[in-house]
């Protein structure tokens, strides 16, 4: 049984022979497996017009009511629980879409400051090096350049106010999951991998890429508010995206590709 988030090849990050290495790589991975599983529903298409190798859509989860515990991170670097935005990730590319989360922090210039987490070491290091000056010598940022541990980074999300996801790619993000488990808005960016977390109906989505519409999205939900909507999604990652869940279906699979009732 294999499975796939994502692919690799997409991202900028990889050299043109590394981009075609992947693609053969990918090719003998598909025939090599019995049955394969992923996290990216457009994967399904993509793989059945290749091969005949069955391939099921079986999203990632979370905990859907996970522990916030005080580490007292947020107090040190001067932060109030509901009254700063939020981006975190866990390596700062270009398809992570933080210069267009600056782009707009800079056209909005809104009273709340903007934390930005994550590490800024990467395949990329001009980008890295200039987003990390950017956002050194930017205003009302708040920095914390590393990963941070969970009880830390859970602090900080349900500390926000509204929690941004720009990316340009993904397949399906345990960091919007985990936002969304934490019961916090979340703003992000309209690719399909994010629709299908958070339905096409869900009103705060903006147009990939698009800094000027993500500036207006945010300045929208600093008018309005949070509404019903922020709970709806949470119940729908509760229902949809449940590690329980999830685990039974794996079991199900295993069960099934070994011959057993």
């Amino acid at each position: 049984l294999g499975t796939f988030h994502g692919n690799p090849y997409e991202r900028a990050k990889w050299s043109r022979f590394a981009k075609w290495f992947l693609r053969i790589s990918e090719s003998a991975f598909i025939r090599a497996c019995s049955a394969l599983t992923t996290v990216a529903r457009a994967k399904v298409a993509d793989v059945q017009a290749r091969c005949k190798t069955p391939i099921e859509f079986i999203p990632n989860g979370v905990n859907p009511a996970p522990a916030i515990p005080q580490t007292g991170l947020a107090a040190k670097h001067g932060l109030v629980p509901g009254q700063y935005l939020m981006f975190a990730a866990g390596r700062m590319d270009p398809t992570k879409g933080l210069h267009h989360l600056l782009d707009a922090y800079d056209k909005l210039k809104p009273a709340l400051p903007l934390l930005v987490v994550g590490g800024f070491e990467g395949h990329n290091q001009d980008y890295s090096a200039k987003l990390l000056a950017r956002c050194r010598a930017a205003e009302h940022v708040v920095l914390i350049p590393k990963l941070l541990a969970q009880p830390e980074l859970f602090e900080l999300v349900a500390g926000a106010k509204l929690f941004v996801f720009p990316s340009e790619i993904e397949a399906m993000s345990m960091m919007l999951l985990e936002v969304i488990s934490c019961g916090v808005p979340v703003l992000a960016s309209d690719i399909a991998e994010n629709v299908e977390v958070t339905g096409a109906e869900y009103p705060w989505l903006f147009r990939n890429a698009d800094a000027a519409d993500l500036a207006e999205k945010i300045a929208r939900f600093l008018r309005a508010g949070p509404g019903p909507e922020i709970a709806t999604l949470r119940e729908r990652c509760a229902r949809d995206f449940n590690w329980t869940a999830i685990a039974l279906r794996y079991f199900a699979l295993y069960r099934r590709l070994s011959g057993r009732p």
